[in-house]
């Protein structure tokens, strides 16, 4: 490899981490079908951002996949965050006296029930 090309390497694939090189290299080893050649940097830089956007996807998922299936973002704008920050603010404002998740859920239900949201 000349210098001019390594140095074009190098520039291209310096703003990634050693492991996103590392996960996007051994995707194009496992996938390149002329191993006596060295791939161009944009098969290896297409590769890198494939894996970058899979991990971004996995890690979407988890995030996702823990929250129940009605959870919605107390930071969110939609109707159903106010809905929440109202009653956690009743709940907090009447001293947020539960001492078991069960009396919490109790306490939560009774007070979305008094300001007529569905439980």
């Amino acid at each position: 490899m000349s210098e001019a090309t390594a140095a074009v390497y190098l520039e291209q694939l310096t703003p990634y981490t050693e492991l996103q090189l590392a996960e996007g290299i051994h995707r194009v080893i496992r996938d390149w079908t002329e191993p006596a050649k060295l791939p161009p940097v944009g098969v290896i830089l297409d590769a890198v951002q494939a894996r970058m956007m899979e991990a971004q996807m996995e890690r979407h998922k988890i995030v996702t996949e823990s929250k129940p299936p009605d959870w919605v973002a107390l930071d969110s704008k939609s109707p159903r965050a106010e809905e929440g920050r109202r009653v956690q603010q009743e709940y907090v404002r009447r001293g947020a006296t539960a001492k078991t998740v069960a009396d919490y859920d109790t306490q939560i239900r009774e007070i979305r029930r008094e300001f007529g949201y569905p439980s």
